[in-house]
């Protein structure tokens, strides 16, 4: 989880604050194998033909994109006019994730 204090003010003539929780990319397919050689001929009269060598892998496919993060934002009642100042953002690949969730309610100064 990650918690983010924002102890000073944002600046109320224009001043915001933005915060992201995407999801990482995914991991890198990994490197198919490669084919074993054919065994060698039989020996007798005539020898034996060679075996033919076994064809490489195929490499994996990439991982998914990473979950995105929850972004929780508690304001307090007094500060609630300035929630438009905030910009958060949560998000798959193309797609924007509902992870943004606002309460409000007092919150107790810091210090």
């Amino acid at each position: 989880m990650l918690r983010v204090h924002h102890s000073r003010p944002v600046d109320p003539d224009g001043g915001s604050l933005s915060i992201d929780a995407y999801g990482g990319d995914g991991g890198r397919g990994g490197k198919g194998g490669r084919g074993g050689r054919g065994g060698s001929g039989g020996s007798g009269s005539p020898n034996g033909m060679s075996g033919n060598s076994g064809l490489d892998g195929s490499d994996g496919h990439d991982g998914s994109m990473g979950a995105p993060g929850k972004i929780i934002v508690t304001i307090d009642p007094a500060a609630d006019v300035y929630r438009d100042r905030l910009h958060l953002s949560t998000q798959r690949g193309r797609r924007t994730d509902p992870g943004v969730q606002f309460h409000t309610e007092p919150v107790p100064l810091l210090w």
